[in-house]
């Protein structure tokens, strides 16, 4: 039979396919090819003299060129989305912060005469110290109400100005600190508004070191805001504050104060860090201000060649995200490094949490922006997980940014000529190993099923396979579709190994399902019960021509197989 393969083209914005039925030559007969394909099932292993063919994703034309670009993602976008967050976010601080110093100052000015005269600070107060004269701090002799100061309050004034000196300094310096492992230096270097700390040691081991010695600051500053502010309104007790001051510490500021921190930033590799979980835990566990930023560039789940598929159909994938939100107390971000806005968007929430910070980022190592339809697939979810809008667990965690959230997996259309009336179009979703199937490499890994067994009942389409009990996967084997550059389409498949990883990236993103209240309703659909019941009937109709074809091929063999039955018998009659 000669090939039915078309041109693609695109109608009603979806591209149409064409079946491949021609004989493949392979001179194969089914008893052998089954044989083929369950061992290669069971051991992903190809058979013997296998060729590969030259073919892609049937979603590679399915989705659209905004959801699957192929230009080139600079390595150093996040580094320049994170330096322009830093320095908006640190604008913002500092606007603040002069209202506040602004208020403190002109209040301290109505207090304080320089050798019996009051003395003007200054018109604007900024932070600048020249706005203020420090250096004749030592001549003050501060008085209030007309009486000469105690020579303690006296003492505590001078100090408490002394140190908003320092505060106004370390507040007029650099925009950020940055902690960052020398492997990705270079990518970094375009971070201007940060003091940048590279180590070519262990990373995480000197964070909580620096973190304190930035918090220090801060709560000193903020110390100096408080006793100002109790002096200014003579409510400044010593029997009671010299105490309290004594003791104070990051976890006694208010979150409005906390706001005001600069911001401390960890960038990490996702390798090093899973293999530092423990200490990762105990940084998280302080409830310190540290926003971890991790890039991620394993585009597809990675395999142990040590571990056996029975095995690893046990095993789940350890995910960062989650690890986070175990802790409760840290603000979540994740997704691929695909929209800018988005990306944009999750750098400035961390930033402006008042605790700890994750945000985890998955980009292709060569630069290329295919990862950005991982989130589309369920393979690295979108995911934002806010620890402190409410006490509700449902609304703490939003998966706005994934694609059809309430479903299982992403739904999309595709179009079947087969060369008689209009194309026929069903709704195909886009599996775990349809998104590997983007990359040449992961299609090398699949066995095309040749023209002639295409409808055999044993082949199931994967998202259907994932649904079965155990007693009805005997015999099956699940495929998914290619196609080559003419729209030519074929049924690959799918070796345990990726199955058993479809599986687990779906389990996972029904956990976030539920988790985020986001109800999962496989028959709930955007079309309506008039469209969703004209689907159903395309599709019964296509298995009823394939059975009848299959009952054809029956009987031409059962009366081949009699005719010849009754030759014989007829010479043995002779």
């Amino acid at each position: 039979m000669q090939s039915e393969v078309i041109h693609s083209e695109h109608a009603l914005n979806s591209p149409v396919f064409t079946i491949r039925t021609e004989a493949s030559g392979i001179g194969i007969n089914p008893k052998q090819f089954w044989e083929q394909l369950r061992y290669f099932y069971r051991s992903a292993k190809l058979p013997k003299g296998y060729k590969s063919q030259k073919l892609q994703s049937v979603f590679k034309s399915i989705l659209s060129t905004e959801k699957i670009a192929q230009e080139k993602k600079s390595p150093q976008l996040l580094f320049n989305i994170l330096d322009e967050q830093i320095a908006a976010y640190q604008a913002e601080i500092n606007d603040q912060f002069k209202q506040k110093s602004n208020a403190l100052i002109t209040s301290l000015q109505e207090l304080l005469v320089v050798d019996g005269k009051e003395q003007p600070i200054g018109e604007v107060y900024d932070f600048a110290s020249d706005v203020i004269a420090f250096d004749k701090l030592s001549g003050l002799i501060p008085q209030t109400e007309g009486k000469l100061l105690t020579k303690s309050r006296s003492k505590r004034l001078i100090s408490v100005l002394d140190r908003l000196k320092k505060g106004l300094k370390y507040l007029d310096g650099t925009m950020a600190t940055v902690m960052i492992d020398s492997v990705i230096e270079q990518e970094s270097k375009v971070l201007s508004h940060c003091e940048v700390i590279t180590t070519q040691e262990d990373l995480l081991s000197g964070v909580g070191e620096n973190v304190r010695k930035e918090m220090d600051q801060f709560i000193d500053l903020i110390k100096a805001f408080r006793v100002a502010a109790l002096e200014v309104d003579n409510l400044y007790k010593e029997e009671v504050h010299d105490e309290y001051f004594e003791h104070f510490s990051w976890y006694q500021l208010t979150k409005a104060e906390r706001k005001l921190f600069h911001p401390f930033v960890v960038v990490t590799k996702h390798e090093y860090l899973t293999q530092k979980l423990e200490v990762f835990s105990e940084l998280l566990s302080t409830n310190w201000p540290i926003n971890f930023v991790v890039l991620n560039r394993q585009v597809t789940s990675p395999t142990d060649e040590k571990v056996s598929w029975e095995d690893a159909a046990h095993r789940y994938r350890q995910e960062l995200s989650m690890f986070a939100i175990a802790h409760r107390n840290v603000y979540t971000f994740q997704t691929a490094i695909s929209n800018d806005h988005i990306v944009a968007n999750g750098v400035r929430s961390c930033l402006h949490s008042t605790g700890p910070s994750l945000a985890h980022f998955l980009q292709d190592s060569d630069g290329k922006s295919i990862s950005g339809v991982s989130t589309i697939c369920r393979y690295f979810p979108t995911i934002n997980y806010n620890p402190v809008i409410t006490t509700d667990i449902e609304h703490r965690l939003n998966l706005e940014g994934n694609e059809q959230p309430t479903k299982a997996w992403s739904e999309f259309e595709l179009a079947l000529d087969e060369g008689i009336g209009d194309p026929t179009r069903i709704q195909l979703p886009f599996t775990y190993a349809d998104y590997k199937a983007l990359f040449p490499s992961k299609v090398s890994e699949l066995l095309i099923i040749p023209p002639e067994f295409f409808r055999d009942p044993h082949l199931v389409p994967l998202h259907e396979y994932l649904q079965l009990e155990a007693s009805q996967l005997m015999g099956k084997v699940p495929y998914i579709l290619l196609a080559d550059k003419e729209g030519g389409l074929y049924k690959a498949a799918v070796p345990n190994v990726w199955v058993v990883s479809c599986q687990e990236r779906l389990d996972f993103w029904q956990l976030l399902q539920e988790i985020g209240g986001v109800e999962n309703r496989p028959e709930d659909s955007e079309n309506t019960p008039t469209e969703s019941k004209q689907q159903a009937d395309v599709l019964s109709d296509l298995k009823q021509k394939h059975e009848q074809e299959i009952e054809k091929v029956r009987e031409e063999a059962t009366k081949k197989a009699t005719e010849q039955l009754i030759g014989i018998l007829l010479k043995d009659i002779g």
